[in-house]
Formats: C-alpha cells, sequence, structure tokens
C-alpha cells in the first residue's frame, strides 16, 4: 500500500490497537503519511480539543535510543523535513490556539525558533515558522526550568490538572508535545485526537508514541466493572470532575456519581488529598478511562423516603415555578426537594423562604421525582 504524503486516514477510537500494527506493515510509504485519530470529548461541545502529533517511526517511536531524532528528516538539506512535511506541521501549529511543551521539546524548539528566521539560509517557510513560533501562546510544563520566554508561561505544579482546567475553558483547539507530558495526559484520558506523521524508517527501540498506553494497559486489564477500589482525590477540575489516583492511574469521577442528592460542587462531597472507596463503572483499556462511583456504594435515601408516602413534613420553598413550587421536605442543605403543583396553591401565594407543611403523596424513584399535596 502506498501513500503520498500528508494523505490522511480518519480512524475511530476503537481502531488505536488496528492503526498500531498496520503503521508497522506499510513498508510502501514514498514519504511520510498523516493518520489521524479522533477521540469523542468526555464533555462534548463543551471542552477545547487536545492534539498529540509527532513524527512517528514506522515500529512506532517517535525518539530512537539516545533521544535521536535524526531520522525523521526527509527531503530537504541536513535531513530537514519535506518542503510539503514541514508546511504540513505549519499549518496544524497556525490552527492551534495553544501549545503545550514537556521540557525536553521545549529546550529543543527554544534552542532554534527564537532566531529561526535570521538565519542565513533560512527559507521562507522556515522564516514564517519561526515568527509563528514566537507569537504563539505557549506552556511549559517543568519543574526544573526557572525562566521561559517568547509568550510562555511556565507551570511547576500538577500538569495534569492544569492541562484539564486549560481543557475546560472556551478557545480553540491545543496541541501538546512531549512524550513524558503527553503519556500524562493519555493516562488521564485527557487526548481528544492523535496525529501520527509516519517515516518509513525503523529504528527497533526508543519512545515509543503509545508509551503511557503501553505502562499502563497490563494495570488496567487487572480491574473489572463493579469492583470496588480505595484512591486518593488529586483534584477536582473546574467543569466539575474529580480526579482520582488509582495506584498510579488516573480515575475520574463526574459529579452525578458523588452523591444521589443534588449537590452544587463536587467540594460538598470530596476534597483534594481525601482518600474513598468506589465503585468502577467501565474500564476502557484501549482509550485509558475508568470512571469512578461513590454513590454506587450508597443506599438510594429516596428509598427511605418512600417509606414516608402519606406523611406531614414541614420544610421551606426553595424555588417558585410556573407549574408549582418546589419544597425542601429534608432537614438539610442538601436534602430533597418535591414539587407541590400550582393547583394545591390557587388560594394562596407563596414565595421562596415561606414554611409550608406539606403531605408526601409520591415518590418516583426512576424519575427521580417527590411529589407533594398541602396538608389538611
Amino acid at each position: 500500500m502506498v501513500l503520498e504524503p500528508a494523505e490522511y486516514a480518519v480512524l475511530s477510537p476503537e481502531r488505536e490497537d488496528y492503526l498500531r500494527t498496520q503503521i508497522a506493515h506499510r513498508l510502501g510509504f514514498r514519504a511520510a503519511p498523516v493518520c489521524t485519530c479522533e477521540i469523542d470529548s468526555r464533555e462534548a461541545g463543551t471542552m477545547r480539543k487536545l492534539i498529540f502529533g509527532m513524527n512517528v517511526t514506522l515500529d512506532g517511536y517517535i525518539a530512537a535510543t539516545g533521544d535521536d531524532i535524526g531520522w525523521s528528516g526527509e527531503e530537504g538539506p541536513d535531513s530537514s523535513p519535506s518542503a510539503e512535511l514541514f508546511q504540513w506541521w505549519y499549518d496544524q501549529m497556525r490552527a492551534s490556539d495553544l501549545s503545550l511543551y514537556g521540557r525536553k521539546l521545549w529546550e529543543t524548539m527554544s534552542s532554534h525558533w527564537p532566531t529561526g528566521d535570521q538565519q542565513p539560509n533560512a527559507t521562507p517557510a522556515e522564516i514564517e515558522f519561526a515568527r509563528l513560533w514566537r507569537d504563539m501562546p505557549k506552556v511549559v510544563f517543568s519543574s526544573t526550568i526557572d525562566k521561559v520566554d517568547w509568550n510562555t508561561r511556565l507551570v511547576t505544579g500538577d500538569a495534569v490538572a492544569e492541562i484539564a482546567r486549560l481543557r475546560a475553558e472556551d478557545g480553540g483547539p491545543m496541541d501538546i508535545g512531549g512524550a513524558t507530558l503527553a503519556g500524562a495526559a493519555m493516562r488521564a484520558g485527557l487526548i481528544d485526537e492523535y496525529a501520527l506523521v509516519t517515516v518509513p524508517v525503523l529504528v527497533g527501540g526508543g519512545t515509543p508514541f503509545f508509551t503511557a498506553l503501553d505502562s499502563c494497559r497490563d494495570f488496567l486489564r487487572t480491574l473489572r466493572r463493579g469492583q470496588i477500589i480505595t484512591g486518593t482525590v488529586t483534584e477536582i477540575a473546574g467543569f466539575g470532575v474529580t480526579f482520582v489516583d488509582i495506584g498510579g492511574f488516573t480515575a475520574m469521577i463526574n459529579i452525578p456519581e458523588l452523591s444521589w442528592r443534588r449537590i452544587d460542587h463536587p467540594s460538598d462531597v470530596v476534597g483534594v488529598g481525601q482518600q474513598i472507596t468506589a465503585a468502577i463503572l467501565d474500564v476502557d483499556v484501549e482509550r485509558g478511562r475508568v470512571p469512578l462511583s461513590l454513590k454506587a456504594l450508597q443506599t438510594d435515601p429516596l428509598l427511605e423516603l418512600r417509606q414516608q408516602i402519606g406523611q406531614t413534613v414541614t420544610g421551606p420553598v426553595t424555588t417558585v415555578v410556573p407549574t408549582g413550587a418546589f419544597i425542601r421536605v429534608e432537614d438539610s442543605k442538601h436534602g430533597f426537594e418535591g414539587l407541590l403543583p400550582s393547583s394545591e396553591l390557587t388560594a394562596r401565594t407563596v414565595k421562596t423562604g415561606d414554611v409550608l407543611s406539606v403531605r408526601i403523596a409520591q415518590v418516583d424513584i426512576t424519575g427521580r421525582r417527590i411529589g407533594l399535596t398541602l396538608a389538611r
């Protein structure tokens, strides 16, 4: 099978393994084709896309032993990329709003591109790339670098938490580079798209593109749906997802799985550094995702409330809507609320904060609804 440069093969997430095995068999490449694997975002339509793209050998490495990347050269002088491949990477960067770098890749890029347009033999394309690179907003993740420049911000703390925060913001796509940094994002399930530029060489060893997935798959295969597991809360993201370390792997809890009751924020239930016990909802080995649930280990309190059907309770009006008024029927901040229909209020006007005596008429477990009538 022969592909021209920059020909696209768009693969579903389920075919990542297929992609990885097929790369090793495509020995007829005349140049570097590009394969993109798009993965559905955890919060489709509400998050920025995070893209991990690198040059990759036929046997799946982004650097040979000793961090050697000399094999990545194409048709250009001194093993520089071909004009077509260089243009493709330029277009990728131009389409991105933010670049995320690990230390090694930052040191490589920042050693050349700040003055790349001033080099005697710089091509027009390289001049444009250097100018774009300097202007591009960038974030470098490192605990050893002291200073960065050229429209760059340094992050020395939790990389996964910061990437999750950036991904939850409004904005255009982000690209991420560097095996260690991208590996951490892979394990946290934060990468939405993989772009592999395959170069027709075999190096036999080095740094694999999918290093994080390779290292965690054996661990994930020991897990099973419904298993009870203990972990430590490492971060509560701004978009409501709680990240939990379960033995070196980052699992997650979406806010509806924290409690049977309505809560305003995950911090109402858990805190960073807290050790928790949760049930595994699913194990997605291929995409490196393990969603957890706290409420799966709890008894649904609506079942207890159902035993009170017919009883009279007193509670405050929390919300008034056209269809009636919601009354808190339990004496706690996150207590359940029931709807007193407007047909029960024809003889009176109520407002938020009023205290009413009501009778529990219905408890719908499936629909999570409580029906009320006025106590008489």
